[in-house]
């Protein structure tokens, strides 16, 4: 218990994340932020598409000058989800290293936010040829920590997977962020997955349970799919490589991903084994 507070303390002064959560800071309001599409366009410069997903193309884009995001909705009926998504990133203040909101258009399907530098954790596992022990464990904590700051906030992420994950090298450091928060909820909103099915499910093994029975949502839930990112990055990677510990790390991944979210190891539980295991890396 004692790790995990004192972690989440060092982590906050890291991230720039005040730690009173509740302190009043200047900031524009998001009315501010809502601003028409072409008054969005004519401030931004794009330079190329970051990736895709289901529903938006993102691409990195100058706005303002500024190096930034600004993701777009293949369809007009994504403007209401994109609209919804940058009221949540308003809210959470840059909580957990989550970007911050810049611009959102009131006509079209456009969101503009902070741009989180790096490659994914997929990719990264794809093509580095030497990944120690003790980065893979890092990695995974700084996560563990960055949800726990999401959840003061009163959200859950809901998506934690490889691709949602970014990894910047530029300090000396791995340093992980959570991207697209597209499926951020409430604590104790029903997420349900769309046309939810045992094929669905298969598809996206990650998301937790719950919801795909319309279930509320809770910071459990986020434990189940930051255990299967767990899980399937170590079963991936030849034991050999991962080293003594990797049977330990596998073990709390399941208890992680117990259907009964009541079962499931708190965060800070997960922050604590992990530190440990961290420390006896060294």
């Amino acid at each position: 218990m004692d790790y995990a507070l004192h972690l989440l303390r060092v982590f906050t002064s890291w991230a720039g994340v005040p730690q009173r959560l509740d302190k009043k800071t200047s900031r524009p309001t998001l009315r501010d932020l809502i601003r028409q599409k072409h008054d969005i366009m004519s401030d931004t410069v794009t330079q190329f598409a970051l990736g895709q997903g289901v529903s938006s193309i993102a691409y990195r884009v100058y706005y303002k000058g500024k190096l930034s995001c600004m993701k777009v909705g293949k369809t007009l009926s994504e403007h209401a989800n994109l609209m919804s998504e940058g009221k949540k990133l308003w809210k959470l203040r840059g909580a957990g290293g989550a970007p911050r909101v810049l611009a959102v258009a009131t006509d079209s399907p456009i969101l503009i936010t902070t741009l989180t530098p790096g490659v994914t954790f997929r990719h990264w596992l794809l093509h580095s040829q030497a990944i120690s022990p003790i980065q893979l464990i890092d990695v995974f904590l700084q996560i563990a920590l960055s949800l726990c700051q999401i959840h003061r906030r009163g959200f859950i992420h809901n998506d934690v997977k490889s691709d949602n994950i970014i990894l910047d090298f530029s300090q000396g450091r791995v340093t992980a962020k959570l991207i697209d928060f597209g499926l951020c909820s409430k604590a104790g909103d029903t997420v349900t997955i769309p046309a939810a099915s045992p094929e669905r499910h298969r598809q996206h093994r990650w998301c937790a349970p719950e919801m795909y029975f319309g279930r509320t949502t809770s910071s459990a839930s986020d434990v189940y799919s930051l255990g299967y990112l767990i899980a399937s990055r170590c079963d991936q990677l030849e034991f050999v490589r991962l080293g003594a510990w990797a049977s330990d790390l596998v073990e709390l991944a399941y208890q992680m991903m117990r259907l009964d979210p009541a079962r499931r190891p708190s965060l800070t539980q997960v922050i604590t084994v992990l530190y440990k295991m961290k420390h006896n890396c060294c």
